[in-house]
C-alpha cells in the first residue's frame, strides 16, 4: 500500500446494501435509544482495549472479539467469543462500533432506497458529515440530524499525485462549496481535512465522530461540557503535535512519515524532506538503528533466540527487565536493561507464566495482556512502552 494513503488498522470493504423496508424516522428513533457510545482514551502507556460490536435491526447487540471487523460480499465478518469466524448479513445490521469509529447504514444518495455503511466523520447541532473509504478515493455526504440527505449527490475525492497543485486547488474549492459551508464553526475539522488532501490521504483520514462546537451528542442528545480537539487518529494527531523519527547508531536523526511494514530485521521507512515533499523508500538494517519512535510505539534492536538482530516493539519495562514483542513471529521476549536475553520465543500458552515470573509487580500490564489473550487480540494491543512502577527511563532522550 502506498505510504501516503491512510494506514488502515481495520480492513474494511464497503458494499452497497439492498433496500431496507423500515421507515427512516423509526430507524433514527430506535437508533438513538439503542446506541451507547464508548469512551476511548489513547494513552502513551496502557490503553484499555474495547471490543467492537454491532447492533442488528431488531436491537440485538453482538460483541465482536479479535481485532478485525470486515465488510464484504454482503456480510459483516467477525470473531465470536469462541474465537471462530462468523458472518452476519449486512442487511440485518444497522450500526457498528469499529475501534473509535461509528458506522451506520444510511441512504447512498438523496431520494434513494439503497443504503451504504457510512462512517460518521463529524457533526454539529444541525448537520452530520459522513464518509465511505474506497481504494484510492473517498465519498463524503452531509445529512441532517434525522439522517436525511442534504446533498443532492455525494462528493467524490480521488487521491492523485499528478499535477498536485491543480489537484489541491480543485479539491479545496469542492470542499468549500459542498462540505465546509455546513461546518463553518469547525476550523480544526477543515484544517485536518485540507491537510489530508495535501498529504494525498483520504479526505477524512483519522477523523472520527468529531463534535463541532459542543453540539448535543447525536445519540444521547447530551451537550458536551467542554470543547473538544479534533478526534484525529494517532498518526494524524501526531502530524501536528509529535514528531516520529529514528536514531541511528551514528546518532543521526531521521524523521519518519511512513513505514512500508512493521520493523523486523530491517526498517523500511519514508522520510519527509520538505513541507509536502517526501523521500523515496529508505532501508536500514536493525544493526544500524539505536531506536525507532513511530505511531506511539518504540522499537529497539535485540538478538532473538537464534542470535539474529531484530527490531522489536518495547511493550513495557521496569527497573530490571524489558518486555518486547518479536513482530515477525508474534512471540514475547524478556531482556535485562542491558539488552541481554533472559527468555524468548514465548507463545500464547506461556505468556501467563512469563508475566507472573518477571512482571508480577505490574498488575495493570498483566491484566491488559491477559484480556488481550481472552478476547483473541494481539498480545500488545493497547500496550506500548509502558513504564512499570515509575522506573528509570529506558531511553533518556526520548520525550515519551
Amino acid at each position: 500500500m502506498d505510504f501516503l494513503y491512510i494506514y488502515i488498522y481495520i480492513y474494511i470493504y464497503i458494499l452497497r446494501l439492498k433496500p431496507n423496508t423500515y421507515n427512516m424516522k423509526k430507524f433514527t428513533q430506535h437508533l438513538k435509544t439503542t446506541l451507547l457510545l464508548s469512551v476511548f482514551v489513547l494513552l502513551a502507556t496502557i490503553a484499555k482495549a474495547q471490543n467492537d460490536y454491532f447492533i442488528k435491526n431488531d436491537g440485538t447487540k453482538v460483541i465482536v472479539y479479535g481485532e478485525q471487523t470486515s465488510f464484504g460480499d454482503g456480510n459483516v465478518g467477525y470473531i465470536d467469543e469462541n474465537g471462530k469466524q462468523q458472518w452476519e448479513n449486512e442487511k440485518n445490521v444497522k450500526l457498528l462500533l469499529v475501534g473509535n469509529s461509528v458506522v451506520i447504514s444510511l441512504p447512498s444518495k438523496k431520494n434513494s432506497k439503497n443504503k451504504s455503511l457510512s462512517f460518521i466523520v463529524a457533526f454539529n447541532d444541525k448537520y452530520i458529515l459522513t464518509g465511505i473509504p474506497y481504494s484510492g478515493y473517498t465519498v463524503l455526504d452531509v445529512f441532517d440530524r434525522d439522517f436525511n440527505n442534504i446533498l443532492d449527490k455525494p462528493v467524490h475525492f480521488t487521491i492523485q499525485k499528478q499535477h498536485p497543485q491543480k489537484y489541491e486547488d480543485a479539491k479545496r474549492t469542492m470542499l468549500n462549496e459542498n462540505i465546509f459551508k455546513y461546518f463553518k464553526e469547525c476550523p480544526k475539522l477543515q484544517e485536518a481535512m485540507l491537510n489530508n488532501l495535501v498529504e494525498y490521504k483520504l479526505a477524512y483520514a483519522g477523523i472520527n465522530y468529531y463534535n463541532c462546537d459542543n453540539a448535543p451528542d447525536l445519540f444521547t442528545n447530551k451537550k458536551a461540557e467542554k470543547s473538544q480537539e479534533v478526534a484525529v487518529a494517532k498518526e494524524e494527531k501526531i502530524a501536528v503535535e509529535k514528531e516520529y523519527y529514528l536514531i541511528t547508531t551514528a546518532n543521526e536523526k531521521k524523521t519518519i512519515v511512513g513505514l512500508l511494514r512493521t520493523p523486523e530485521d530491517y526498517i523500511h521507512y519514508y522520510e519527509k524532506t520538505g513541507a509536502t515533499a517526501y523521500s523515496g523508500l529508505n532501508i536500514l538494517h536493525a544493526g544500524k538503528v539505536k531506536y525507532v519512535f513511530f505511531d506511539d510505539e518504540v522499537f529497539m534492536p535485540f538478538r532473538n533466540t537464534n542470535d539474529k538482530l531484530y527490531l522489536m516493539k518495547i511493550m513495557a519495562y521496569d527497573s530490571k527487565y524489558i518486555l518486547a514483542k518479536d513482530n515477525k513471529k508474534g512471540t514475547l521476549y524478556v531482556f535485562d536493561r542491558n539488552n541481554k536475553l533472559i527468555v524468548g520465543g514465548i507463545k500464547k500458552e506461556g505468556v501467563s507464566g512469563l508475566l507472573e515470573e518477571y512482571f508480577k509487580a505490574c498488575p495493570e500490564l498483566v491484566e491488559q495482556i491477559n484480556q488481550n489473550i481472552k478476547f483473541f487480540r494481539n498480545f500488545d494491543n493497547g500496550v506500548s512502552y509502558y513504564n512499570c512502577g515509575n522506573s528509570p527511563k529506558l531511553i533518556e532522550d526520548l520525550a515519551y
